[in-house]
């Protein structure tokens, strides 16, 4: 019965703190089993005249209880299980403490460190690296600048063939890039050498649809990379990426201010169409390049352009101790979808501004607080303390 928690076993922990968070989730009551109990039925008895046996007693013997010793796999069993407790306590308790960090922040203003990958990489394309099927050291990838493209612009990225140190690179004889949708070939260009290494060679594309080619293209495309190389023949590598309308452009920031516990940041848009936008975007520090707050907003635009306003609140600020000023970069722009189905983003390519600094004297400096959330806190602090 000796177990080790697995990492399956940690998620299952996250998992489990999630709904106990949501108070779904309690720790049941021991539950004792218990004993099966036999009811004897008797016959009645007839109305006849009775017979009467002698009945011989037997001299009372007294009975020693029976003592069942634990066995040292029972004893390791109970070790585990204890042991097994404590971690998931642990990790709950950890949940609990993350959770009660990120309950002093509005959901509008998160602090940032640098691992907030997601919010620093917005719409990142995450290159696979393929090994040659042969088995030998080789190995190749196609890397994108984002994973969403925009009709409009270039379609560009390179490809990328690594070697290793127990044998160099083998030649490249020919190199293309193709365009893939439903597996048939919408254009074809041919790859340019830009780095020739021992261990590395990089190739580059570029693919400048007509405006009517653009158009017809879905948005669910392919790049396909297809390679002769030199002792190996002919290779080929696919990876997939979305090529969409821009539905909003960023046209600039208004005049920022400060309004309570809120530093306010206006963005201007253009918008292809009336609705429900959603910005979001990331404060850095001037000075140091430090990323300090991803803030973000909503608005309804009807006409063809409009703003959002980004706030950003003092205690998510005061986390790095940097009241500016600020550099406002790496933007993402939505369209929400009205129909239930995917939000239509916009191209926000190059798209940095810098915010003027306020001293932290000027907010009103007042705690955050969400009752709701705390509730669920409480109800989770409970729970643990009784597992």
């Amino acid at each position: 019965m000796n177990k080790v928690l697995t990492g399956a076993g940690i998620l299952l922990l996250l998992v489990l703190g999630f709904y106990l968070i949501s108070g779904l989730f309690e720790k049941p009551d021991e539950v004792v089993s218990p004993v099966a109990q036999t009811e004897q039925e008797h016959d009645e008895l007839t109305p006849e005249e009775p017979t009467i046996t002698p009945v011989t007693v037997a001299p009372k013997t007294e009975t020693q209880p029976q003592v069942v010793e634990k066995t040292e796999e029972d004893q390791n069993d109970q070790k585990v299980l204890k042991q097994g407790d404590q971690m998931i306590q642990a990790k709950l308790q950890e949940i609990a403490t993350n959770y009660a960090h990120n309950l002093k922040f509005p959901p509008y203003a998160t602090p940032l460190n640098e691992n907030s990958y997601d919010y620093l990489n917005p719409n990142a394309f995450i290159p696979f690296r393929l090994k040659m099927p042969t088995g030998d050291p080789f190995s190749y990838e196609i890397v994108l600048p984002s994973s969403i493209l925009f009709k409009g612009a270039p379609v560009e990225g390179t490809f990328r063939i690594y070697g290793d140190q127990s044998e160099p690179l083998p030649q490249i004889l020919d190199i293309k890039a193709e365009i893939i949708s439903n597996q048939k070939s919408l254009a074809s260009v041919n790859m340019m050498l830009e780095q020739n290494d021992e261990m590395e060679q990089v190739f580059h594309f570029t693919f400048n649809p007509s405006p009517e080619e653009s158009a017809s293209w879905p948005p669910e495309l392919q790049i396909k990379a297809t390679f002769l190389l030199s002792g190996y023949g002919e290779q080929s590598y696919i990876t997939q990426f979305r090529y969409e309308q821009s539905q909003a452009q960023i046209t600039g920031l208004g005049q920022e201010k400060i309004e309570g516990p809120n530093l306010l940041i206006p963005v201007n848009l253009t918008t292809m169409r009336p609705g429900l936008y959603k910005v979001s975007a990331n404060l850095f520090s001037q000075t140091t390049d430090q990323p300090l707050v991803h803030i973000q907003g909503h608005e309804r635009i009807e006409g063809s352009s409009g703003t959002v306003i980004l706030k950003a609140h003092i205690a998510a600020l005061k986390e790095r101790q940097d009241a500016g000023p600020y550099v406002l970069k790496t933007f993402l722009i939505y369209r929400h979808s009205e129909t239930g189905g995917a939000d239509e983003p916009g191209n926000t390519s190059g798209a940095v501004f810098t915010v003027p600094g306020h001293s932290f004297n000027e907010y009103e400096d007042v705690p955050y607080s969400d009752q709701g959330e705390q509730e669920k806190l409480k109800r989770m602090n409970q729970i643990i303390q009784n597992w």
